[in-house]
């Protein structure tokens, strides 16, 4: 007998909830319908996003940084372990997270990838709570929203570089809890600036931020505590942490000179993030820097608007504390400019847009909020989005090929760990920046990270070239003149076509003799032949010893200006 269909599932149920929240839309600013609607809203995003970020990154594993914090978390939880700088900043909560996670799960990244999707859901949550307080909240939903999907800046999908989303997430958290003005907002700021500034560097601008909105306020000789504890705590642990060679005191006095034209720069990219123009056409592709083009005119309009909105007293006090945090921030940034430490760099521009928004709504608290001004607000996260979108899933492809890349590299160590040399460090351009004596460790306590043997071949050919190299670099394989006379079989290879000739080679090695003098190239998983093994010289054989290892992939030999090649066994 057919059932009634139940009106409270199915396809019309579907429907009818999304005609609701369609309906709440137009409701009156302000209004509960509308304020819920706000909040369905932001928790779909986070979920599209969270999804989103996990089909992009994939099968990656840890790496650069991550790999390192693995690495360290081999020697436990302890404070002196914990608490060691990285590059100069303390990463005390980052380093404890990997520690629990290998100690828990392994080194896995989907773990860590999760936390960093927690740090930028919280980024954007706090934002919206941070804007709803000046504007209607669908108004404060649109920032919000693009902060998650913010790819331009990286920020949203790497997680070497969450921090940035910790420090804002919880810096602007103790905002919120400072314009509470009771005892348990003090505490909460407290404890939220004290966690920032042991997060990393970067909470040190927050804390100048909320001492600007505890001088504002009358009873801040009561209050400065909140701000005065944290800073003494990070003074604590910067002259405990000049006692290791890892950053600390690389900054230098006499950058302070370049700090109004990293503020200017860092301004222009965070507007170029903002807005979706970031890319450079000369190279479209590029991943580590934003182009300030069109950033620059934004920053040159917001920056008039600001010092026009403080002429005339329209500057909010939290204005005021958000642009001292950005001052700071670009001082700080300053003084620490380097090599590959500029204001453009895509992990840097996550904080100074985030940051902008927040100083943009404030200005926005005293204009009437017309239907005009909310269209002009929505069009800019609808222009800026398919962008930041499209920049998320190119990191995404990078941090997975890396991640392919890496993992051979481990492949190779794994073969041959009984030849590698114990401090070897395979890369030429910083994927794997471990000794592999740790990468082992880590290895045989907590899982591999390498590709099996056996799907290597089916691997990007980046990947497989690695793997030929980093073999090439543990073994060093030379073909070495002999006088003994081969004992194995043989056989002869003649050249065709033109080519140079390419010869597989036995399990273990080969005797080769060539009739002409000619080059010794080696290929085991590439496509090209990328492993110097020297020359052959006519006349005579040359021994080319290739240890046997787990894997059945036979090296080939790639020889140019020979005619004629005799090979046999060992």
């Amino acid at each position: 007998m057919k059932q009634p269909a139940n009106p409270s599932t199915g396809p019309e149920a579907g429907r009818r909830d999304m005609r609701t929240l369609a309906g709440a839309l137009l409701e009156p600013t302000g209004s509960r319908r509308r304020n819920r609607a706000a909040w369905v809203l932001l928790a779909l995003a986070v979920v599209i996003y969270a999804t989103t970020v996990l089909v992009m990154t994939r099968d990656s594993i840890p790496q650069i940084d991550g790999l390192d914090w693995f690495v360290d978390a081999l020697d436990g939880f302890g404070p002196g372990v914990l608490a060691t700088p990285h590059n100069g900043h303390p990463l005390i909560p980052t380093r404890f997270l990997y520690t629990a996670t290998l100690h828990l799960f392994g080194p896995e990244q989907v773990v860590i990838q999760l936390f960093t999707i927690l740090a930028v859901a919280a980024s954007a949550l706090v934002l919206f709570l941070l804007l709803k307080k000046r504007v209607d909240s669908i108004l404060a939903l649109a920032p919000a929203v693009l902060v998650l999907f913010l790819g331009t800046t990286t920020t949203p999908i790497d997680p070497n570089i969450a921090a940035f989303a910790q420090s804002i997430a919880l810096g602007l958290g103790a905002f919120l809890a400072l314009e509470r003005r009771d005892r348990l907002g003090d505490r909460l700021a407290f404890a939220l600036l004290l966690v920032g500034v042991l997060t990393f560097s970067v909470g040190l601008t927050f804390a100048v931020g909320a001492g600007v909105l505890v001088a504002a306020s009358p009873d801040w000789r009561r209050r400065a505590w909140i701000v005065v504890v944290p800073l003494v705590v990070f003074a604590i642990w910067f002259v405990w942490a000049r006692k290791f060679d890892a950053g600390v005191g690389t900054t230098s006095i006499a950058n302070l000179r370049l700090a109004p034209s990293y503020a200017a720069d860092s301004l222009a990219a965070g507007f170029s993030a903002l807005t979706g123009l970031d890319r450079e056409y000369v190279s479209p592709d590029g991943y580590g820097l934003i182009d300030l083009g069109w950033g620059r005119l934004f920053a040159v309009a917001f920056a008039g608007l600001a010092v026009w909105a403080a002429a005339v007293g329209r500057f909010s006090v939290r204005a005021y504390a958000c642009v001292a945090v950005l001052v700071a921030y670009w001082t700080l940034g300053a003084l620490a400019q380097g090599a590959d430490r500029y204001p453009q760099s895509v992990r840097y521009v996550f904080f100074t847009a985030v940051l902008c928004i927040v100083i943009g709504y404030e200005l926005l608290r005293n204009v009437p909020i017309t239907r005009r001004v909310s269209i002009a607000l929505l069009a800019l996260l609808a222009f800026s989005l398919p962008t930041n979108v499209d920049r998320m899933r190119y990191t995404g492809a990078v941090l997975r090929q890396v991640s392919g890349d890496e993992a051979a590299e481990f492949t190779a160590i794994e073969l041959q760990r009984d030849r590698v040399e114990p401090g070897l460090r395979t890369s030429f351009d910083g994927v794997v920046q471990v000794p592999a004596v740790d990468y082992l460790e880590l290895s045989d306590r907590f899982g591999s990270l390498a590709t099996p043997p056996e799907e290597l071949p089916l691997e990007l050919g980046s990947a497989r070239e690695r793997a030929d190299a980093t073999l090439g670099a543990i073994l060093a394989p030379q073909a070495v003149p002999t006088a003994s006379p081969p004992l194995g079989d043989c056989r002869t290879i003649e050249q065709q076509g033109g080519e140079p000739l390419e010869v597989e080679l036995p399990s273990g090695g080969a005797l080769l003799r060539a009739d002409q003098a000619s080059s010794l190239q080696l290929r085991r998983f590439a496509d090209a032949a990328t492993v110097d093994a020297g020359a052959l010289t006519p006349g005579g054989f040359a021994e080319l010893e290739l240890p046997a290892d787990a894997s059945t992939q036979p090296w080939l030999a790639v020889i140019e200006g020979a005619a004629e090649v005799r090979a046999c066994e060992r």
